[in-house]
C-alpha cells in the first residue's frame, strides 16, 4: 500500500491541514519484485508497471499484517488447521493475503472498467473530518464485500456503486485502497475458515468472528481520505510502515 505525500505550495499546504496524503494505491506485488505493479485510481482507474514511476522517492510504503487481526480465540486452531507455528503465521498469511489481491486484479471485468476519480467527493472526504457522524454510512461494509465476493465478475461495479437514477458513481484512490483491501480481507478470512473446517467439518464460527476487520462496519469508505486510511489502519495494528531502502526486497510480501 502507498500513500504519497503533498507537494508544498499554498494550496497543498491548505490541503494538508487536513490529509498529509495527497494519494493512496495498492501494491500489486509478485515474486519478481521489480514486476511488482501499482493500482490506483489517479484521474482514472490504472494498473501500471511500479518501474515507470519513481515512488520510492516520495511515498510512505505500508505492508498489511493479517495476522495482527486475528481473533486470539481462534489463533491455536487455526495454526493446528493450516500446520505451522505462530511464527510462520505472519509469512503465511501474508502470502495468503498476496495471492488474493492478484486474483482480484486479474478479474476481465476489472480491467476494463473505467473508474473515474471525482474532485467534489475528494473535498467532501475531507470535510466529513468536521461533521459530526460525518464519517458514519448506512450501509454494512462486510455485507457489501461479502456480496461483491460473490459475484467477482462485476466487482467493479460494486466498487463504484450506483446513484439514484441508475448511474455509476466515480470513485476517489483512497476509497479504491481501502475497499480493496476490504474485499482482501473478507477474502482472506473465508478461505482460513474453510481450512480450518476441512480439518474439523464440525467447526463453527460467526462470520467476522476469525478476523477483526480493521474498519468500523459503518464506515463511510467513500468519504475515506487517504489520511484517515492510514489512521484507521495503524489503529487496528493492521500495517507496518516499510523503511524506504528496504521496499524493493519487502513489498512483495504484502499488500
Amino acid at each position: 500500500m502507498l500513500c504519497s505525500t503533498v507537494n508544498k505550495g499554498l494550496k497543498s499546504r491548505i490541503k494538508e491541514w487536513i490529509t498529509p496524503y495527497s494519494h493512496a494505491a495498492i501494491v500489486v506485488a509478485s515474486n519478481d519484485a521489480a514486476k511488482a505493479k501499482i493500482s490506483h485510481v489517479w484521474a482514472t482507474y490504472k494498473l501500471e508497471d511500479q518501474s515507470k514511476y519513481n515512488y520510492v522517492m516520495y511515498q510512505e510504503t505500508f505492508r498489511v499484517l493479517p495476522d495482527n487481526l486475528i481473533s486470539p480465540k481462534f489463533r491455536k486452531q487455526l495454526l493446528e488447521s493450516l500446520g505451522i507455528t505462530d511464527g510462520e503465521l505472519r509469512n503465511h498469511l501474508q502470502s495468503m493475503y498476496k495471492n488474493i489481491t492478484q486474483d482480484l486484479h486479474k478479474i476481465e471485468n476489472f480491467q476494463n472498467k473505467t473508474l473515474e476519480n471525482e474532485t467534489n467527493k475528494q473535498k467532501m472526504a475531507g470535510v466529513a473530518d468536521f461533521i459530526p457522524f460525518g464519517h458514519k454510512g448506512l450501509k454494512s461494509n462486510r455485507k457489501w464485500a461479502e456480496k461483491a465476493l460473490e459475484n467477482k465478475k462485476d466487482i467493479a461495479e460494486h466498487l463504484v456503486g450506483k446513484d439514484k437514477k441508475g448511474n455509476s458513481k466515480n470513485i476517489i484512490c483512497s476509497e479504491f485502497t481501502a475497499k480493496m483491501t476490504l474485499l482482501a480481507l473478507v477474502e482472506l478470512e473465508q478461505q482460513l475458515v474453510t481450512k480450518i473446517q476441512e480439518k474439523t467439518p464440525d467447526f463453527k464460527i460467526k462470520t467476522g468472528e476469525l478476523i477483526k476487520i480493521p474498519f468500523n462496519e459503518f464506515e463511510d469508505l467513500s468519504k475515506v481520505h487517504p489520511a484517515r486510511l492510514i489512521k484507521i489502519l495503524q489503529k487496528a495494528n493492521a500495517i507496518e510502515k516499510i523503511e524506504q531502502q528496504k521496499f524493493g526486497q519487502n513489498f512483495i510480501r504484502g499488500g
